[in-house]
């Protein structure tokens, strides 16, 4: 039987704990967003990670291609849930052109994995595809931060892919 004593010093402990854990943190400041420079050097990990895991090198350059935009699918797809229940219909509509560019790329990469220019081109159209839709919206209502983030991250995408299949080329 324990006595009070030793459940104070556990209770301290469990308090202690709880507030080392890494959901209880939070940063003083915004997390600033990844540059280029981070997700190029994520993706280039990655793309080492996927290699040594026995895939060849351009199936590697797709499946990279092919994890940074279901990673940017999944992003939206949150963020536009949170828009509707919220009734937000801009921000929603916006978001919702953003998941359809996404989808532009990610139906190519999954269908023809290893296919390097057919990834570079899906990842082109649909950051060609994004601005247009951006001017559209900034003619008729106001510039939205999603569709310049996702553009942000498809340019930063094609750079990484070209330089990469450049260099494999090479």
């Amino acid at each position: 039987m324990t006595t009070a004593p030793d459940r104070q010093p556990l209770r301290l402990r469990r308090s202690a704990a709880l507030r080392a854990h890494p959901s209880s943190h939070v940063p003083a400041s915004a997390p600033r967003p990844a540059t280029d420079e981070d997700l190029a050097g994520r993706w280039g990990r990655l793309h080492a990670t996927l290699v040594n895991a026995g895939l060849d090198e351009e199936q590697a350059w797709t499946e990279v291609a092919r994890i940074a935009a279901d990673e940017l699918w999944s992003d939206a797809a949150t963020r536009l849930r949170g828009h509707r229940a919220a009734a937000e219909r801009e921000d929603a509509r916006a978001l919702a052109l953003t998941l359809q560019s996404v989808r532009g790329v990610l139906q190519p990469l999954t269908l023809r994995p290893g296919d390097l220019p057919a990834a570079r081109n899906a990842i082109a159209k649909a950051r060609l595809r994004l601005q247009h839709n951006r001017e559209l919206l900034q003619r008729l209502h106001r510039p939205h931060p999603e569709l310049e983030r996702t553009g942000q991250a498809f340019a930063a995408l094609e750079a990484f892919l070209a330089a990469r299949g450049s260099q494999h080329a090479g």
